[in-house]
């Protein structure tokens, strides 16, 4: 009986996620952010490439790719508020659900501010305009949702997800 009242307990704390909203999106759309600290360092070694070997010397970054890296680790900690998930939220990402439609009009529609000078983009935030409106890519799952949510937090108009 008291294994059977141990192996319960273990089982309860394993099954427990202590993990907060923002360690749950942090953990969620790191790919997604990787992706974008690529991109970003991409763009600032074409168009600007003494702000980006300052960016390399000021992060310590040995290569572009490693650049990349400490950009997301940046934007993920910056937007961490906005990237927060409920445990379903995360459920339902990981397994795929996504309302691209939905988050397309969205998007549309967070763009259309900026172009009306609603509101103004920063680097990250014209870089994220521009990868939306190049190709599929950032127009679906994750790329999507993470897209919609620094554009939001820019417009310092975050809306319920």
């Amino acid at each position: 009986m008291r294994r059977a009242a141990a192996l319960l307990t273990v089982l309860t704390a394993l099954s427990c996620d202590r993990r907060t909203p923002v360690e749950r999106g942090a953990e969620l759309f790191r790919p997604a952010a990787e992706k974008l600290g690529q991109a970003q360092a991409a763009d600032l070694k074409a168009k600007a490439e003494k702000a980006y070997l300052q960016y390399l010397q000021e992060t310590g970054s040995k290569d572009e790719a490693e650049l990349g890296r400490k950009l997301a680790k940046q934007h993920l900690e910056h937007y961490a508020a906005q990237l927060a998930l409920t445990p379903d939220e995360e459920k339902a990402f990981k397994a795929g659900t996504f309302q691209d439609v939905e988050n397309r009009k969205k998007l549309n529609t967070l763009i259309n501010k900026f172009v009306d000078g609603r509101g103004a983009a920063s680097m990250l935030g014209r870089l994220v305009i521009t990868k939306s409106q190049a190709g599929a890519e950032w127009n679906s799952g994750l790329q999507l949702e993470l897209a919609i949510r620094i554009l939001e937090w820019e417009l310092g108009s975050p809306t319920p997800h």
